[in-house]
């Protein structure tokens, strides 16, 4: 992963997009390890559901992604 990250900033030299694919992947794993917690809840939940969030940051951090 660090091979990557490298890479990809020496092709870009821009450090926003460094910090957006990290931030991307960070977020991939907490998504990966949130689901093998949890595998009951295979099903995307509605956007009403009060169990939807993992977390408030996290799922600022997701929507702004977008």
């Amino acid at each position: 992963m660090t091979a990557v990250l490298v890479l990809l900033y020496t092709t870009t030299r821009s450090v926003d997009t460094l910090v957006s694919v990290t931030t991307a992947l960070v977020l991939n794993r907490a998504n990966l390890v949130a689901e093998a917690l949890n595998p009951s809840s295979n099903r995307r939940p509605s956007l009403n559901s009060p169990t939807r969030a993992i977390s408030p940051t996290l799922e600022f951090a997701k929507r702004s992604m977008r």
